[in-house]
């Protein structure tokens, strides 16, 4: 009878351990999972940061009046010799409807697209946030009404941007969110 005891004590004890290892070994996934995803994100934003970063340094380069011809705040259109060619190149950045990612589970997912002369929309990156804030010489923000017209947006000395990312599923509940913001003064606009 003591044998079959110190049997079932075993066989406990070691179920405790297996469910003890299995458990840290979910956790450890999730961690890992959580971690990559995480970098995903941050490596998307990034990505989205740099690649507007180098276009908007390049407004109005080569180009004397009417460098910006659309602004508001989640879409802009500019002219300038982005590629140093000597050509008079058009860039435009806006988002795209929320219904564009219907796949995800996020409800705030869209796409940074970004047009190039003719060129068919690429999509630049999958954000929740695309904003823009328009600044005159002296650092004061200027109102959607002041930009509404070509002489408005003349007035454009310095852009405020700012993207944020998230997963297009959550990880415990959240979106991990990522948010990168910067002015930028494009020398050609001054």
């Amino acid at each position: 009878m003591g044998q079959y005891i110190d049997l079932l004590g075993s066989f406990i004890i070691g179920g405790y351990v297996i469910l003890m290892i299995l458990t840290t070994n979910f956790r450890m996934q999730d961690s890992a999972n959580q971690y990559y995803q995480n970098t995903f994100v941050q490596a998307a934003t990034i990505g989205a940061a740099e690649t507007v970063e180098y276009d908007f340094y390049k407004m109005g380069y080569r180009k004397s009046t009417d460098r910006i011809t659309v602004a508001d705040s989640a879409t802009i259109k500019f002219r300038g010799d982005i590629n140093n060619d000597n050509v008079i190149d058009s860039v435009s950045y806006y988002i795209s409807d929320q219904n564009v990612l219907s796949y995800s589970s996020n409800p705030n997912d869209r796409q940074l697209l970004r047009k190039y002369n003719n060129d068919i929309s690429i999509v630049v990156a999958y954000l929740t946030a695309f904003k823009l804030a328009y600044y005159d010489s002296m650092g004061i923000l200027l109102k959607p009404y002041e930009i509404s017209t070509q002489a408005g947006r003349n007035r454009i000395k310095m852009i405020q941007i700012y993207i944020k990312c998230e997963l297009p599923d959550p990880i415990g509940g959240n979106f991990a969110p990522v948010e990168w913001r910067k002015f930028i003064k494009p020398k050609n606009l001054i």
